[in-house]
């Protein structure tokens, strides 16, 4: 016998703002990475390094408050 695992709105809130938490954490050491890997004296391209990170972190950065949007709205 199984049993359905079901989600109130609660759970779903409390998840979703969870997502954004990390999102926007992930981007912040995104960040921190692409910063240190810019300062490190590497054989990188710093163009490529900074273009692509810069994509990332505001990639994820904006899924991070489009969660927080999300789990914030009255009705879910």
């Amino acid at each position: 016998m199984t049993k359905k695992i079901r989600f109130n709105s609660t759970i779903k809130k409390r998840t979703i703002l969870k997502a954004s938490d990390y999102c926007l954490d992930i981007s912040k050491l995104i960040l921190a990475g692409v910063v240190l890997a810019g300062v490190v004296d590497m054989d990188t391209d710093k163009t490529i390094l900074l273009l692509a990170g810069s994509f990332a972190v505001v990639g994820i950065g904006l899924l991070g408050f489009f969660f927080y949007i999300l789990g914030n709205q009255s009705k879910l």
